[in-house]
């Protein structure tokens, strides 16, 4: 599954007690069937490490979204609920961007 594809997944709570369904946006699938993932909210921007995605209907979300890229997680394909779209160019292109900005920066630390 390519960059850019909007996932719905069960993501368990911090606490490990119960999950609830959120779309995250797939950042790499693992041969393995892992995938690495940023989480999708709908939360405005908090920090540099989020964006917002401009076009959100069209890659398939139901509000105003967030990419939050310092919480990846890695995930296991087998829970993933449904593909809700994908993002469309400008908003692949300025996620991509924002990927290897806070990568960067991590690396750089």
């Amino acid at each position: 599954m390519p960059f850019g594809n909007v996932l719905l997944a069960r993501l368990p709570f911090p606490d490990g007690r119960g999950y609830k369904a959120r779309p995250v946006l797939v950042v790499y699938e693992h041969s393995d069937a892992d995938m690495l993932v940023a989480p999708i909210t709908s939360h405005d921007v908090r920090g540099e490490s989020d964006t917002f995605v401009q076009d959100w209907q069209a890659a398939g979300l139901r509000l105003p979204s967030t990419v939050r890229m310092d919480k990846l997680g890695t995930v296991s394909r087998a829970i993933v609920l449904k593909e809700m779209g994908r993002l469309t160019p400008r908003d692949r292109e300025s996620t991509l961007q924002l990927l290897r900005r806070f990568l960067t920066k991590v690396l750089d630390a």
